[in-house]
């Protein structure tokens, strides 16, 4: 992942386009397998967000572009799986999770992986919220807020530790390697 205060250089188009095609193939796939999983009793719409560990991993390591790119493939598989409103949620909730990682991990590193993970995770459940608010036309949504706030404290955490322990083999592998951007030391 970046580090604050250095410098990559960019990776080139070749070098993005087959990278964010390895990437959205296994945020979908993460997705998919997650919905395959119960849900979480008393939680309603509430879930791990595995895909998440990707754009996380995105919003650490390329540029924001790249992390929409990913965002914006995980909403169209929302869109043709569960209809306009999932779409509209899960790009809502992506945007602005996405928003916040890529600031945060160029900003400061006091927060940390797990901090950064779960303020990523609190943005996407509280900007749904939002959404889901306006599209219903009813404030008694928020009432759902202190369960979306704990949801995304837990899922957060654990997407970051889940990152966390894929990141070495991410730079084992010596095919998805070349095509990050490399670190001037």
């Amino acid at each position: 992942m970046r580090q604050a205060g250095t410098t990559q250089s960019k990776p080139t188009l070749a070098q993005r386009v087959p990278l964010l095609g390895v990437l959205a193939a296994l945020a979908l796939i993460l997705g998919y397998l997650e919905g395959l999983l119960p849900g979480i009793p008393g939680a309603p719409g509430l879930k791990l967000g595995l895909s998440n560990v990707v754009v996380m991993f995105a919003a650490s390591a390329l540029g924001f572009g790249e992390t929409l790119c990913i965002v914006s493939v995980k909403a169209l598989f929302a869109l043709l799986t569960g209809g306009p409103v999932a779409g509209a949620l899960s790009l809502g909730g992506g945007i602005s999770s996405a928003a916040v990682l890529f600031v945060l991990f160029r900003a400061t590193r006091r927060f940390g992986l797990v901090g950064i993970s779960v303020s990523g995770a609190v943005t996407h459940n509280l900007a749904q919220l939002l959404l889901v608010s306006l599209l219903t036309g009813s404030p008694l949504m928020t009432a759902y807020a202190p369960v979306l706030l704990l949801g995304g404290l837990v899922m957060g955490f654990a997407t970051a530790s889940l990152l966390r322990c894929l990141l070495p083999a991410l730079g084992k592998w010596s095919g998805f390697a070349a095509l990050l951007p490399q670190r001037q030391e």
